[in-house]
This record gives C-alpha cells, sequence and structure tokens, in this order.
C-alpha cells in the first residue's frame, strides 16, 4: 500500500467503521507483564483473561460486557491452561518457569469460584522428573464436564542447546517421544484412569481430544501413512485406528513435516476427526489436502486442491469487497501458504489458510521485520463438498512476531478480526453458508501507538459487542507486554 493510499484511507476510517462504535478503553490494564496467555467465556456476560505477569505469577480476571472489572486473582506459577470445569475455573502452572529450560515438568492445578475469584483448592496434579523437555496438552469440554491432561516426553533435554534448527540433534531430540502419560480429573483434582499409550517409532504429530473426552493419537509414519488411533473416554486401549496416505514431496524430512497438519475433532459427530495439510505435490506445488476421519465406520475421504500460480490468481479475481474503501487483498503466495487453523462451525468445515515471510531489516535494531498476506478461507459442507472460497484482506508487517487471526460464530455469522498495517484493526462478519461477507470495516486505534497490536485469538466477544486486548512490547529484549483494552459495540 503507497502512502498517499494510506492517507487516504485513515481520512474514511469513521465512514468504514459505521457499524462499530468505541465505548470505553483501558489503556493500562497490565503493564510490563510477560504474556496474556488467553481469555475464557464464562458467560455472554463476563470473561477470564490470564495473564502471566512475570515467570513465577499469573493473573486472573473477570470482565463484563461493560468492561468493568468484577474480581483479580493472583496465583503462584506460570499459567499454562484456563478452562471450565465442574461448575468452577480450572487454571494449570508450572510451578517453575526460566528463560533457558523454559518451564519445569511439575504442574499446580487450581479451582476457583466464577463469581468471586476465590481458590477453592489447589495441589500438585502432575510431578515428573525433571530432565528432559515435556509437552502438555490439556483438554476441557465447553460445558465443563471433563478435564484430560495427556503428556509427551521427548528426548530433549531441559538445557541450554546450541545449533541451528534442522542441523543439529536437537531436532532429532525433540521430535523422539519416550513416553506419553494420559490422566482424567475428577472434580477434587485426583488423577483417574491414568493410562500409558502405546508409543510409535514414527514420528509423533499431536493429540486432540472431542468433548466427550474421545482421545485421538496422531503419527506420521515412514511409508508416508498418517496412522490416528482413539481412545473413548474411560478407555486405555485404542478403539479403532484408521491410515491414511500422505505423500509429502516437498524435501523436507518427515519429522519436519508432521508441524504443517491441524486436526479438529468434530462437534456435530463425536466419532470424526478432521485434519489438512497443504504440502508439495510431485509437480513442486503447494497441494492442500482435507480429510474426514470416522470411526464408527471405519471411513476417510479425503479432497485435495492444488494452489498454482492460475488458481490463486482465479481466486483473487474472483474476489468482491464488501466494503468499496477498502484495498484489494494481499497477493497470495501459494509457495508460503501454510494451514492455520481449521473449524467446524454448523454445517460447514472451515480451513484459513496464509502465507508468512521474514525478512531482515536494515533499519529495525531487532533485525527482522515478519509480513502475513491476506486470509483465504476455505468453506466445505461435512461431507467435504467444497462450497466457496473467501479472503479476508488483513495484511501487516511487524517487528518479529507473528500475529494471530480472532473468529467468533454467533448462529450463522462468523466474526472475524485481525492487524492491519500499524493504524487500525480489520473486522468483518461473513454469513456461514454462503461465505459472502455481510459487512467489513476498520477499528482504529485512537490514543494506541503504531506499535500496539491486537492478540486476535483472545477478543472477548459478547452479545454487544467486544473487547479487543492491544499489546505492546517493551524492554531491551521485547520479552515483555503492556496490554490495553478496547471495548467495541456493534
Amino acid at each position: 500500500m503507497s502512502k498517499k493510499t494510506l492517507i487516504y484511507l485513515l481520512l474514511f476510517i469513521p465512514v468504514l467503521s459505521f457499524a462499530q462504535t468505541e465505548v470505553a478503553s483501558l489503556k493500562e490494564f497490565a503493564s510490563d507483564v510477560k504474556q496474556l496467555t488467553t481469555t475464557l467465556r464464562l458467560s455472554d456476560k463476563v470473561y477470564v483473561t490470564e495473564v502471566n505477569t512475570d515467570n513465577q505469577h499469573f493473573d486472573l480476571t473477570a470482565i463484563d460486557d461493560k468492561m468493568n472489572i468484577l474480581w483479580k486473582t493472583t496465583l503462584d506459577g506460570y499459567s499454562l491452561t484456563l478452562g471450565n470445569f465442574k461448575g468452577k475455573i480450572i487454571a494449570v502452572a508450572s510451578t517453575d518457569f526460566g528463560s533457558i529450560k523454559s518451564k519445569n515438568n511439575t504442574y499446580k492445578g487450581y479451582l476457583i469460584d466464577p463469581a468471586t475469584g476465590k481458590v477453592t483448592l489447589s495441589k500438585i496434579i502432575y510431578d515428573n522428573q525433571q530432565e528432559y523437555q515435556e509437552s502438555p496438552y490439556f483438554f476441557h469440554a465447553e460445558d465443563g464436564s471433563i478435564f484430560k491432561l495427556a503428556v509427551r516426553q521427548t528426548n530433549l533435554k531441559r538445557k541450554l542447546h546450541v545449533g541451528f534448527a534442522g542441523f543439529s540433534s536437537v531436532d532429532a531430540d525433540a521430535s523422539e517421544t519416550k513416553d506419553i502419560v494420559v490422566m482424567d480429573f475428577d472434580e477434587q483434582l485426583q488423577a483417574v484412569n491414568t493410562f500409558h499409550p502405546a508409543i510409535s517409532d514414527d514420528v509423533f504429530i499431536t493429540m486432540a481430544c472431542n468433548y466427550s473426552g474421545t482421545l485421538f493419537i496422531a503419527w506420521y509414519r515412514k511409508d508416508g501413512n498418517v496412522n490416528v488411533l482413539s481412545y473413548p473416554q474411560g478407555k486405555t486401549q485404542p478403539a479403532a485406528q484408521i491410515n491414511q496416505s500422505i505423500e509429502i514431496h516437498n524435501g523436507d524430512s518427515k519429522k519436519t513435516a508432521a508441524k504443517y497438519f491441524e486436526f479438529y475433532p468434530s462437534v456435530e459427530n463425536q466419532n470424526v476427526l478432521y485434519y489438512s495439510i497443504l504440502y508439495k505435490n510431485l509437480d513442486n506445488d503447494p497441494e492442500l489436502t482435507v480429510s474426514k476421519l470416522d470411526f464408527t465406520k471405519n471411513t476417510k475421504n479425503a479432497v485435495t486442491e492444488v494452489f498454482n500460480k492460475k488458481h490463486i490468481k482465479e481466486i483473487e479475481k474472483a474476489y468482491e469487497p464488501i466494503n468499496k474503501k477498502l484495498d484489494k487483498p494481499e497477493s497470495i503466495s501459494g509457495k508460503l501458504l501454510v494451514v492455520r487453523s481449521i473449524k467446524e462451525e454448523n454445517d460447514r468445515l472451515l480451513v484459513f489458510m496464509s502465507s508468512r515471510v521474514v525478512t531482515a531489516s536494515a533499519t529495525f535494531s531487532y533485525g527482522v521485520w515478519t509480513t502475513e498476506g491476506s486470509m483465504l478461507i476455505n468453506g466445505y459442507d461435512l461431507n467435504l463438498n467444497a462450497k466457496y472460497h473467501q479472503i479476508f484482506p488483513s495484511h501487516y508487517t511487524n517487528t518479529g512476531l507473528f500475529l494471530s487471526t480472532g473468529y467468533h460464530k454467533e448462529k450463522n455469522t462468523l466474526h472475524v478480526i485481525s492487524n492491519f498495517e500499524t493504524s487500525a484493526s480489520l473486522y468483518g462478519s461473513m454469513d456461514l453458508t454462503t461465505g459472502q461477507w455481510q459487512s467489513m470495516s476498520l477499528i482504529p486505534k485512537k490514543k494506541l501507538s503504531s506499535y500496539d497490536y491486537i492478540q486476535s485469538s483472545d477478543v472477548l466477544w459478547y452479545p454487544n459487542g467486544f473487547i479487543i486486548p492491544y499489546l505492546k512490547l517493551r524492554g531491551l529484549m521485547r520479552t515483555s507486554r503492556d496490554i490495553a483494552l478496547q471495548q467495541i459495540a456493534y
């Protein structure tokens, strides 16, 4: 975007923002903290934010739809997850965190009264030896009926490692799986149904869990097959497994390729798991595979789409801007296209993709610029029949960070928000059935600086509007942040 175009665009911000009105702002919600970790919806009118204030403490803050602070609670540890469980809030934190060793392998659980923020129970829920790095996976049902923890132990020791990614034994050790332990918890945070799934010699991809408590564990086999096992709630042995061939030809090792998979357990059908991956095919073109695994029928169904230059140009040309004052989408690079997330909303399966690039900076003291282009959205029905392509014309350049895009479903509308250059945020609402944009506008930052960015994945969504968390990097190493809140009404 040229400077002349940007100035012209800024003049139209009041017009473009007709659908939203800034109600209030809280510029100093949190100062000099480590990170806004996540947000949790308690009801239509109340959210809870979780902020790591330093390496040893975190804050939980309840905020209503008027941006009133209802309560604030400070807890010990480095926060790892936040969820609903049995009518309480559950928070889990590692008991120690360091800049070199990261989190330790001892996790403390807290149960908190959602009305008052008072801790009703706290205890160590997991404690293992501290030599190796471990990756925890936390699963909560939206209705609070289950809380499950799965921990994968790698062969990578918790110490300072010297080497380059892809060229050292660090990658091999990190990708090796020494053990997996799975635990369910009761109302007193007692572990029940603890078991160790069988470990494969293949490359571990990920674990996912649906709202009924069924755990899915995915491995990428040496013969190019994805192998997914399902463990129903309360079972210590897999009830079913499905293999599907996904042969990747991008020159990456299978250990590297495994990180590009995105998995999503179906909400509509508890026996179905979706996944997607973008990779280079035999013609060296980017190819998307979206797959549906049905563990009751023991079936697998996949669709593919090649994003060569011709096809991407066709998608860009077909884009119809809902707001004529906004620029056209940034050019989408197929070679850099990666799936960012996959979601099932109503009777649609949505796959979100974007292109990212890192470039060296000649003027910026921290060394790199990070740039992300527009978001490409594929819409399918639940049988993987393609229904639409859509583009969300967000784009930004940032100083060293890749930023998230936020989504929120309300009835048949998908609300989308993302960073947009340095002057404003981009907001749009889309009809899920048709894929057509209903509205699109800019939200100016007002009194915030151009260095404040949205943590879009943690926007607080209410029936009458939303609250945007803006984060600003600070400190010599830019490892701390200031957090400001901006309330927007529909």
